[in-house]
């Protein structure tokens, strides 16, 4: 009774994780924080260079991508010229800047994440109050589900790094900016937003291991069973 209420609790456990995954991968389609660059303008006249040498914010700028969206904000000396940036629209301008199946894959996986969050969340309830008759519906189910929706979290992760690393870490700048020799080498890295996808697969991975604890609690004695022996020594059959 004490084993089967124990697996019960640590189930419902998984539901509560299931509900925080489901935030961190819907915070990762929503925010803007993919990418952050800190970009600057080269090739200035050195009496302006020296003349600009103490200040922090002419002459540099500020970038963020995310999925969908993002935002741009250039110093060229005379203040800041913001812009709004739709990351469709800016790789058809500007098609050197994204690989367009990396970010495609980066959705979907990320898209049958959340998914796979929401179906383990229901099936967390299902087990924690009856215990399923069907095999894919019990706990072998949830193995399954969370399994999934770690494997597809991985998948949004490796694919934003190969498009970091091939793409994005030399440069984030439009063709436009970089005739302005507007540079951004290594001046890029991941935001926020990435990292709620990696924290989404840890929590995935964190509810299979609880889902093995239940299955197994490692922390109960298990009893020996007594086995009578038939024959035992020393008695004599009389016929």
């Amino acid at each position: 009774m004490r084993t089967d209420l124990t697996k019960r609790v640590l189930t419902f456990c998984t539901f509560f994780i299931c509900c925080g995954c489901l935030a961190l991968l819907s915070a990762a389609f929503a925010t803007q924080r993919w990418i952050v660059a800190k970009p600057m303008k080269t090739g200035l006249p050195a009496s302006i260079s020296n003349a600009t040498a103490g200040d922090s914010t002419k002459f540099r700028g500020e970038l963020y991508f995310g999925l969908f969206e993002g935002s741009k904000t250039l110093n060229y000396g005379f203040g800041d010229r913001k812009s709004h940036i739709w990351i469709q629209q800016e790789m058809v301008k500007n098609p050197q800047l994204f690989t367009f199946s990396l970010w495609l894959l980066t959705i979907m996986c990320l898209a049958l994440a959340m998914l796979f969050a929401l179906i383990s969340a229901v099936f967390a309830v299902i087990n924690t109050v009856v215990t399923p008759v069907e095999v894919i519906t019990g706990i072998a189910g949830l193995y399954l589900w969370n399994g999934i929706g770690a494997l597809f979290s991985a998948g949004s992760v490796l694919s934003w790094v190969v498009q970091y690393y091939t793409k994005l870490q030399d440069n984030v700048m439009t063709k436009e900016e970089l005739d302005q020799q507007w540079i951004s080498k290594d001046k890029a890295w991941f935001g926020y937003s990435f990292w709620f996808a990696v924290a989404a697969f840890i929590l995935f991975v964190i509810n299979i291991i609880i889902t093995t604890l239940a299955v197994r609690q490692p922390w109960e004695k298990r009893k020996p069973k007594l086995t009578m022996n038939k024959n035992p020594e020393g008695v004599i059959m009389l016929y």
